[in-house]
């Protein structure tokens, strides 16, 4: 039943959270441009929304891990808040793992970046980058997308952003080109990243999403909207427990597994003098909220305006046939020209039973965007397959990095 597979999922994420030490080397780090903003940072967060009967986009929690710095990178930032600069990158943390030492495992010369979905972290995707590992070695970056994680706070969140935030990671990495996953919102980062730098990328998954309009008020979205709606409204200076913050949470999350992920996104702060409240929340919520709409969406690269919702003229028609509002899904007529395109190799990932890539019309724009591409569907599984079926996921997966152009 559903129930029960959420609740085998969270009792994976659960186990895997816990644990404080890990066998293989892990360093932590934090990757710095010289066009970051030098004001916001904030220290990981994570959570997640257990809903698949809306097939919510929150993705899974982590809890912080330990790690060092390379000595060439500088400390933590401030938590101080100043204004944000529209168009500035933003300074990506990242957990990057070892090359394997497995025996079977085959050797591959580029290093996979793994980009996580809303309110989860790179931490979220150890368990399967290590499964990843035992056939597949290479170096791999589990990153922290901006608002998320260890990476910084910035009030400017949209996909252009986050993959302006990408470019700058690779680039000052010298990573290029990558082999590169997304999942669910970091699916979208991945494929606005290929479509504009296709140079940088050399293999691209997208898990369980499109490059489409999810409609405002989709199920999807609204449960999502309501959740962080949920959050904002806790008055964290009145609150000394989690119990408490949950309590406050109830009301607007009736569902139990879905406030405990939320709650792991909760982080006790670091009071001095005891003053002030005891809790905050990790992720950038209120830019989240205000950037909604944007992350609902997907950019077409020559768009002016920024998302297909708000596109004219021939992309506008193009873009109906990708809308989750548009009923009859029309593609027949539309100009193959108003869609931009990615030579990538790619390979879309899907759940059976999750809406957010298994209608027809979603997925006829992902392989129209991504014409050199192929579709593996795994079988009654929902939104987060990377964690419920690890085994089918990791194994689809490599085969696709191993195949041979």
């Amino acid at each position: 039943s559903l129930a029960l597979s959420l609740k085998h999922v969270a009792s994976a994420l659960l186990k895997e959270a816990s644990r404080s030490a890990f066998s293989e080397p892990v360093r932590r780090e934090l990757r710095f441009s010289s066009s970051c903003c030098p004001c916001h940072s904030n220290t990981a967060p994570l959570a997640r929304s257990f809903s698949d009967r809306a097939s919510s986009t929150l993705d899974a929690f982590a809890l912080s891990s330990p790690y060092t710095h390379s000595s060439s990178l500088c400390r933590k930032q401030s938590t101080t808040t100043a204004q944000s600069v529209k168009g500035e990158t933003v300074r990506l943390s990242s957990e990057v793992l070892e090359p394997s030492d497995s025996s079977s495992a085959v050797t591959l010369p580029d290093p996979l970046v793994i980009l996580h979905g809303m309110f989860g972290a790179g931490q979220n995707w150890r368990s399967t980058a290590r499964s990843i590992g035992e056939r597949v070695s290479t170096e791999t970056h589990l990153v922290d997308q901006r608002n998320h994680g260890e990476s910084p706070h910035h009030d400017e969140m949209s996909y252009e952003s986050m993959s302006r935030d990408l470019a700058e990671y690779v680039r000052s990495g010298d990573l290029a080109p990558i082999n590169l996953i997304g999942h669910s919102m970091g699916g979208k980062t991945a494929m606005h990243f290929a479509l504009e730098h296709p140079q940088l990328v050399n293999k691209l998954i997208v898990v369980d999403i499109a490059p489409v309009v999810y409609g405002l008020y989709s199920c999807e979205v609204e449960d999502h909207t309501r959740y962080i709606d949920a959050m904002l409204r806790v008055d964290l200076s009145q609150v000394a427990s989690r119990s408490q913050v949950e309590e406050q949470l109830r009301e607007h999350v009736p569902d139990s597994t879905t406030r405990l992920f939320l709650l792991t996104n909760l982080q006790p702060t670091r009071l001095r003098n005891g003053d002030g409240p005891k809790f905050r929340w990790r992720s950038h919520l209120s830019a989240i909220r205000h950037n909604y709409h944007l992350l609902a969406g997907f950019p077409v690269l020559d768009d002016p305006l920024g998302t297909l919702a708000r596109a004219s003229s021939t992309t506008a028609r193009a873009a109906s046939s990708l809308s989750g509002n548009d009923p009859n899904h029309a593609t027949a007529d539309d100009d193959q020209d108003a869609y931009p395109t990615s030579p990538v190799r790619t390979q879309f990932v899907g759940g059976s039973t999750s809406h957010y890539f298994m209608p027809p019309h979603r997925q006829q724009a992902a392989t129209r965007m991504f014409p050199n591409s192929s579709t593996t569907i795994i079988d009654q599984c929902g939104h987060w397959p990377h964690f419920s079926h690890q085994k089918e996921f990791v194994a689809c997966t490599t085969d696709f990095l191993l195949e041979l152009e």
